[in-house]
């Protein structure tokens, strides 16, 4: 996306890519930058950029997911510092 304005009773927003130039219009937009600046001039102060980083385990059998307590197919995750999250594939 290289530019979001309002039109009519939402918003347009501007593409560039391999294909060429486009435009997409929705009565709403999420505005959503991973490490790229934000759309939005007033916003480009507060965002920073938040690097993720994915491991991944061979399959777990059913004796080690009871071992860890992991019983159903929630997800973990927690409000530290750090971005940590847990979850499991279709393979487990």
């Amino acid at each position: 996306a290289v530019g979001l304005e309002r039109s009519g009773v939402g918003v347009e927003l501007s593409t560039v890519g391999p294909q060429g130039a486009g435009r997409v219009r929705a009565g709403r937009v999420a505005l959503a930058t991973n490490a790229f600046p934000p759309l939005l001039r007033r916003l480009r102060l507060m965002t920073v950029p938040v690097y993720d980083h994915v491991l991944m385990t061979e399959p777990l059998t059913a004796d080690q997911l009871a071992s860890i307590g992991w019983s159903g197919r929630q997800g973990i995750g927690d409000a530290a510092n750090q971005f940590h999250y847990y979850r499991l594939t279709r393979d487990d």
